[in-house]
C-alpha cells in the first residue's frame, strides 16, 4: 500500500481511489517487532523482523500493530543490553534522551515493513509497566502515575518526547518518522487510563493530538484512551485533531450492577408494595387508614381518608420508582457482553461521530467470541476499519518460534498456525484461530487479492551431537537438527544421505532418503527441531542433510546441504 493512509468520515483511504481504495483489514498485533522481551531482552535480528512481516503479508493481513516505546527506570544502567529501553532521562539536563541502539531496529522494522507493504500503528507509551510505562515516565520528575495528564512538568517532558520521535529521521532510509508512509497512524498510548482505573482525561488526549498534529500533518492520530465499556467520550468524538478511536477487548465480562444496590432496592420496593396493597385493600393493622362512613363523609374527606389517598399516591409512585430501577439493573447485567456486540455498540458511536473505529486489541478468549468479533467487523451497517488480534510471534534466527505466555492457557500464536504443543508455547486454539482469521479476510478485504506465495529455502543450523546407548545396549550417535524456518510453511521434509566417502556438500539428489513424514517447527527458539539416531555400528563416515518447508499452495527449494563429519559425530 503506497502512500500516507488518509480518513474521509468513518472510512480509512490506502489509495486515491474512493472505491477500491478503501481500508479495512482482519490482522495481528506484532509486540515484539521492534524489539524481544523473552526468553531475555535483546533486539530482533532483520531476518526475523521480516520472517513477522512476510507472515502478515501472507495473511493478507495489510496491517501490524507494535508495542510501545519503553521506558527506562530512574538509575537502571543505559548501555546494559538487559537494562536500555528506548526513553531514558537525563538528570543533569532535564532531558528525554532516545536510545539510538533501540530506535535502529525500529528503523528496521519501518524499511522491511515498506518492502512488503504493511502498515504500522505505533503506540507511543504504555499504561503498564512491562517495558516500562507512565510509571517510570513520571518517575523523572519525581511525580505520581496520575500527574501524567495533569501535571505542566510532565506533559511537556512528554511533548519532548513526541517531538524526538517525529522529528527522527530513520537512519536507513534517510526519511524523517513524520514524512515515512509506512506508518498508519500514531496513538496517543496503550490502553491509557488513570491509576484507579477511570477514563483519561478528554483535554490530555486532545491537547496531546494537537501538538502532533502541529508537527505532522501527514499521518493520522489515534486516541490510545482504554474505554473498557464505558463508552467513547464525547469531547474526544468532536475533536478534529482525533481521527480514530479504538478499545481493547478482553472477557471482562457484562457490565456490572452492585448487588448491594439490587439488594436495598429490592428490599424498598417491597416496602413500597407492601404499604400500597394494605392503603388498597384498608387493612385494619394500619390504623390511619379508614374509608369514610356515608355518603356525607365522600364530600367532605376525613383525615384518614385524606391519608389513605396519600399513601396509595405517595407508595404507588415510590414502588413504581423502585420497580423501574430494578428492571434497569437487571437489563444492564443482562446487557450483551459478547466481543461481536460490544465491538459493534463501539462502532455504532464512532461511526455516528464521523470517525474511524478500529479494533486495536481483541483475544485470550474462546473462538465462538473470535467469530462473534470477525462478524462483526464484517458488517457494513457501521464500518469498522480494522481488527487486530493478539497476538503473534515470529521465527526466531536460532530456529524454532519466539513464544510468549499470556496468561492461564493463553499464548501468543504463530503463523500459519501450528499444531498444539502447549508444553512448548503452542497454545491448543492455533490451528483454529489462525483458520478462522485466514478465512475472514477475503470477506472484509475490499479488493482482496490473495498473496503470492513462493517459499524460501530454510536454512540448517550447527546440528547438535550426541553419543547413547539404546535398549539393546547398541552405541547410538544422535544429531540434533536444527534449522531457520521459512514464513508460511506448514511443515519441513527432511532428507539423510549417509556413506563411507561423503560428496561432502556435493549437489547430487541420489540416495537421499525422506526423514519422518511431516516435521514441524513447533518449538520454542533454538530447540532441536528433529532428533535423527543412527546406529554406531553403520560406520558412518559422514552424514548430509537438507531440509525444505511445504504449504498448501507452494514447495521451498531445498537448502543447502549440511554435511556432519566424522569428526563432529566422534566428538
Amino acid at each position: 500500500m503506497a502512500g500516507f493512509v488518509r480518513r474521509s468520515g468513518p472510512f480509512l483511504y490506502s489509495g486515491s481511489d474512493p472505491l477500491h481504495g478503501r481500508l479495512r483489514f482482519a490482522s495481528f498485533n506484532i509486540p515484539n517487532l521492534h524489539v524481544i522481551e523473552d526468553p531475555v531482552w535483546h533486539l530482533p535480528d532483520p531476518w526475523e523482523q521480516l520472517d513477522a512481516l512476510e507472515s502478515v503479508r501472507l495473511l493478507g493481513g495489510q496491517v501490524a500493530r507494535i508495542y510501545c516505546l519503553s521506558i527506562q527506570p530512574l538509575g537502571a544502567e543505559p548501555n546494559s543490553t538487559a537494562t536500555q529501553r528506548h526513553v531514558s532521562f537525563d538528570p543533569a539536563t532535564g532531558a528525554i534522551v532516545l536510545n539510538e541502539t533501540l530506535f535502529r531496529s525500529l528503523d528496521s522494522a519501518l524499511q522491511l515493513a515498506q518492502s512488503k507493504g504493511i502498515k504500522l500503528i505505533i503506540p507511543f507509551i504504555d499504561r503498564w509497566s512491562w517495558w516500562g510505562g507512565i510509571q517510570e515516565f513520571t518517575a523523572f520528575y519525581a511525580k505520581p502515575f496520575d500527574s501524567f495528564f495533569t501535571d505542566p512538568q510532565v506533559i511537556s517532558g512528554f511533548k519532548s518526547l513526541l517531538s524526538l520521535v517525529l522529528n527522527r529521521v530513520n537512519t536507513l532510509t534517510g526519511i524523517a518518522y513524520k514524512d515515512d508512509p509506512t506508518v498508519l497512524c500514531w496513538e496517543s498510548g496503550n490502553e491509557l487510563e488513570l491509576s484507579d482505573g477511570s477514563q483519561t482525561p478528554a483535554d490530555w488526549t486532545i491537547q496531546i493530538a494537537q501538538h502532533i498534529r502541529s508537527l505532522d500533518g501527514n499521518h493520522l492520530i489515534c486516541d490510545g484512551s482504554y474505554v473498557r465499556t464505558r463508552g467513547f467520550d464525547r469531547k474526544i468524538l468532536s475533536c478534529d485533531s482525533i481521527d480514530i478511536v479504538t478499545n481493547h477487548y478482553y472477557d471482562e465480562g457484562p457490565p456490572s450492577s452492585p448487588v448491594l444496590l439490587q439488594c436495598i432496592l429490592g428490599v424498598l420496593f417491597l416496602i413500597a408494595l407492601l404499604i400500597l396493597c394494605m392503603a388498597w385493600l384498608k387493612t385494619d393493622s394500619v390504623s390511619w387508614i379508614q374509608l369514610p362512613a356515608s355518603q356525607a363523609d365522600l364530600a367532605h374527606p376525613s383525615i384518614s381518608t385524606t391519608a389513605r389517598i396519600t399513601t396509595l399516591a405517595i407508595s404507588g409512585t415510590v414502588a413504581a420508582g423502585l420497580f423501574a430501577g430494578l428492571v434497569y439493573l437487571a437489563f444492564l447485567s443482562q446487557a450483551p457482553s459478547t466481543f461481536g456486540s460490544r465491538i459493534l455498540r463501539d462502532a455504532t458511536a464512532a461511526y455516528a461521530a464521523n470517525k474511524s473505529f478500529i479494533v486495536g486489541e481483541v483475544g485470550l478468549s474462546t473462538q465462538e467470541e473470535f467469530q462473534s468479533a470477525l462478524d462483526a467487523l464484517s458488517s457494513d451497517t457501521y464500518w469498522i476499519s480494522g481488527l487486530l488480534f493478539w497476538s503473534l510471534r515470529f521465527h526466531s534466527k536460532d530456529g524454532g518460534f519466539y513464544t510468549h505466555h499470556e496468561q492461564d492457557v493463553y499464548w501468543a500464536y504463530h503463523y500459519p498456525g501450528l499444531p498444539a504443543n502447549p508444553d512448548a508455547g503452542f497454545p491448543l486454539d492455533e490451528q483454529a484461530t489462525m483458520n478462522l482469521v485466514r478465512s475472514h479476510i477475503p470477506r472484509v478485504t475490499p479488493g482482496y487479492q490473495l498473496a503470492t506465495m513462493n517459499l524460501s529455502a530454510p536454512a540448517l543450523l550447527s546440528p547438535r551431537i550426541s553419543r547413547s546407548v539404546n535398549f539393546n545396549t547398541q552405541a547410538m550417535l544422535s544429531v540434533g537438527l536444527i534449522w531457520k524456518g521459512t514464513a508460511g510453511a506448514q511443515f519441513y521434509r527432511l532428507a539423510r544421505r549417509t556413506n563411507n566417502t561423503s560428496t561432502h556438500g556435493g549437489n547430487s539428489t541420489a540416495d537421499f532418503v525422506e526423514l519422518g513424514d511431516k516435521i514441524y517447527d513447533n518449538q520454542g527458539s533454538g530447540s532441536v527441531l528433529f532428533w535423527d539416531n543412527i546406529e554406531a555400528s553403520q560406520n558412518v563416515s559422514a552424514i548430509e542433510y537438507r531440509v525444505r518447508g511445504i504449504s498448501d499452495n507452494s514447495t521451498s527449494p531445498w537448502s543447502e546441504t549440511l554435511v556432519v563429519t566424522l569428526a563432529a559425530i566422534s566428538s
